[in-house]
């Protein structure tokens, strides 16, 4: 019996490299150990990073299953909601322990800087993807600039983890 070629494994169905994923569930199994164990073995502390842990392997396994090219469709909202979502913070941030990065929405408080770490990756890539190889220098110098807008916004708040 030969095997049918048209057959996927589960691993096509579900767009994720096995190897990778051994490799990064080893790494989160790693960093609990090393967070329960600095907690002073908290079991409350590990059962919220394991449930973090959970909640982050599913939207990945939910986020392999949508095609690149609808997130190269939403790079340019992204990034220009990120780009106001930056701006908006020097205007009607929170502070927090002197340092002007969050918003308040009531609901939820966050860092728009969280977004841009995932805006900008995605908006060069669509934009680099489109250009022939190498780029032009006009190109690169585009790339740069929808690299450095958003990291001079971040620059300008006073969060010195963001910036690392």
């Amino acid at each position: 019996m030969t095997d049918n070629p048209n057959k996927k494994s589960l691993w096509d169905k579900i767009h994720l490299d096995p190897t990778m994923l051994l490799i990064l569930l080893a790494l989160l199994t790693y960093s609990a150990l090393v967070i329960w164990s600095a907690s002073g073995q908290d079991v409350g502390m590990m059962e919220r990073k394991i449930g973090q842990i959970a909640m982050g392997v599913v939207i990945m396994i939910v986020m392999a299953q949508i095609p690149p090219r609808v997130y190269e469709g939403w790079a340019p909202y992204l990034y220009i909601f990120c780009i106001i979502l930056l701006v908006a913070v020097d205007a009607f941030g929170a502070i927090s322990k002197g340092a002007q990065r969050w918003l308040d929405l009531g609901i939820v408080r966050f860092q728009p800087s969280e977004i841009a770490k995932i805006a900008v990756p995605l908006m060069v890539a669509r934009f680099i993807n489109r250009d022939v190889c190498p780029p032009s220098l006009k190109n690169t110098g585009i790339a740069l600039v929808l690299i450095f807008l958003p990291t001079l916004l971040v620059a300008a708040q006073p969060d010195l983890g963001t910036r690392s």
